[in-house]
């Protein structure tokens, strides 16, 4: 038991604390957008430190960046078991299971569909089947091609070769637990399990819950089913719609008080949202007023990005507010990018936050290939990678050959050229030699080692992929060794928190979970918002909860254009919440 600092109970809401000190087994708190739902999950922690230990008490999120949060927020010693759903479940199927994989992303799922000669468009297919936990045997094919069919193979070759896609994590996990003797153990020693962002889990993710807390293990759920919007990414609004069906006599509690818009950004909020009928009714206030919602009618699409650009100049020039204080968030990159060019024109500082993920960039992941292959000498799809960075004179079709046998470096003659075999030779002896060096040195400096050795420095020249290399090594020298490393990098997202002045510019989707005093919201016109294609497949719900999310990232002040004298459906049900402002040609 940990001593815990009373005070922070102090500092909570009446609705929080209800939802803290809450005694029932199956709790959903539904916190909507600036309720303090972070403040509610740490205080919930605190509270069952109490009366059991950290690691008894599993917490689970969507984002590195939140479990970093709600660690920091806890702040006590230990290895406490708060992270990510994929993240924890490695954990529980290393330390209950003796299960170690090597963890592929979305292209190393393609490489491995190519190798069984699938069409690599086969993982929507195979994410749909895992994200929905539907078995093998209810897997209907509706294509020529077999759906079925493939995604036995592809679990053979994972089996294989010791590898896990993201998905297959939380089915493995699901596994292990539903086996008596490995289950009853990891249900026995936590008694609690938390979960952020609720709203967010898929059908499989559901499953995990469901058998992590059968018995006496207790779950804290919180979410808000009008921040669903997650849906082509797996996520099962219905999870959260039907949690009292699945976990009976639960509670579901309300968090009530918005701490971060103006009452009048909560009014236009709410007249959005409420015309989706498949919700959890609420009832939110703000601490704060403020000035109207601002629409602005602008003639053409073309005539916006400068209209806008304007308007940030002049929030500027008052001097109240500076560049950073301004988020632009548009249901497209399409739209971003006009935008963008006319910052640029306007001599306007931004951040367009939808490039490449740090962990995605070619110079990195290259670089990461090598790791995995000094760890696993037999790992194909690092070797690749490896091979053709730089290139060793192994073509396409002999490397087909090599993916197929049992062991990357053994029996090679009479398959490869004798200076393959060379090639070869040397890279196996580099592999042992780094390996050797693993045992010595720290892995900043090892980093730099293998990229001299392996002639990597000189195949990344450009200046940006030498700084994100540096970057690395920065990221590296956190970890105690290289598996800790390949095992958890995965789950690191690009969160690298940047305080220069600059406005940014995402998508709606990327903006959640963000906040900006001043939020611009650009194209709310039909055919843009909602998405023709949402709106073809009827999916309007979804759409009508991002635009929601959209508004209520704005703390201060909100802004939202439409063009062509034809407003979004989800603005013409809202303007008594706000004040509209022609612009003529």
């Amino acid at each position: 038991m940990e001593c815990i600092d009373e005070s922070y109970f102090n500092n909570l809401n009446e609705y929080q604390k209800k939802a803290v000190f809450t005694k029932n087994k199956y709790v959903l708190v539904i916190a909507s957008a600036g309720t303090g739902k972070t403040r509610v999950l740490v205080g919930r922690y605190l509270y069952l430190l109490k009366e059991v230990n950290y690691n008894q008490i599993i917490a689970l999120t969507f984002t590195n960046k939140a479990a970093k949060e709600m660690i920091n927020r806890i702040d006590i010693k230990g290895s406490l078991f708060v992270g990510t759903f994929h993240s924890i479940c490695l954990r529980l199927l290393r330390e209950y299971a003796n299960i170690s994989p090597t963890i592929i992303d979305d292209d190393d799922m393609k490489k491995i569909l190519e190798k069984l000669e699938y069409s690599e468009n086969l993982v929507t297919s195979i994410k749909h089947i895992q994200d929905n936990y539907i078995s093998i045997d209810d897997i209907n094919d509706k294509n020529h091609i077999s759906i079925k069919e493939a995604y036995i193979k592809y679990n053979k070759e994972l089996e294989k070769n010791n590898l896990m896609d993201f998905n297959t994590i939380i089915l493995k996990t699901i596994d292990i637990l539903k086996n008596p003797s490995i289950g009853d153990k990891i249900r026995e020693r936590f008694k609690y399990v938390l979960v952020d962002e609720y709203q967010d889990t898929s059908t499989s993710q559901e499953n995990l819950l469901i058998e992590l807390t059968k018995e006496k293990t207790s779950l804290f759920a919180v979410g808000d089913d009008d921040q669903s919007i997650y849906h082509w990414r797996g996520a099962n609004i219905q999870n959260i719609l039907t949690f009292q069906d699945r976990y009976p006599n639960s509670e579901i509690i309300e968090l009530q008080n918005n701490y971060r818009s103006t009452n009048e950004i909560l009014d236009f909020a709410k007249a959005v949202i409420n015309s989706n009928d498949d919700r959890y009714k609420k009832q939110i206030s703000g601490i704060k007023n403020g000035n109207k919602v601002q629409i602005y009618s602008v003639p053409t699409n073309r005539q916006e990005p400068a209209i806008i650009a304007s308007q940030i100049q002049e929030i500027i020039l008052k001097g109240n507010y500076s560049y950073k204080d301004i988020g632009i968030l548009a249901r497209s990159n399409q739209t971003l990018r006009f935008i963008e060019q006319e910052l640029n024109i306007n001599s306007i500082p931004y951040r367009l936050f939808s490039g490449i993920k740090f962990f995605d960039r070619q110079e990195i992941k290259t670089i990461i290939s090598y790791f995995r292959l000094i760890l696993n000498n037999n790992d194909w799809l690092a070797f690749e990678k490896v091979i053709s960075s730089p290139r060793r004179g192994i073509g396409l079709k002999t490397l087909e050959i090599l993916k197929k046998k049992e062991y990357l470096f053994e029996n090679l003659e009479g398959i490869l050229s004798k200076k393959q075999q060379e090639e070869m030779e040397k890279l196996e002896n580099l592999l042992f030699k780094w390996k050797k060096d693993l045992k010595i040195m720290d892995l900043s400096s090892f980093l730099f080692r293998v990229l001299e050795e392996s002639g990597l420095k000189d195949f990344f020249k450009e200046k940006h992929q030498i700084n994100n290399l540096k970057e690395l090594s920065v990221v590296l020298s956190t970890f105690k060794n290289l598996q800790e490393f390949i095992d958890t990098f995965y789950f690191i997202i690009d969160e690298k928190e940047n305080n220069s002045n600059y406005v940014s510019l995402m998508t709606l989707h990327m903006a959640k979970g963000l906040e900006f005093p001043i939020v611009i919201l650009p194209a709310w016109s039909e055919g843009y918002l909602p998405h023709p294609k949402s709106v073809e497949e009827g999916n309007i719900s979804e759409e009508t909860r991002l635009a929601y999310v959209g508004v209520t990232r704005a703390k201060d002040h909100l802004y939202i254009y439409f063009y062509n004298n034809n407003p979004s459906r989800f603005l013409r049900k809202c303007a008594p919440y706000a004040d509209i402002f022609m612009y003529n040609n």
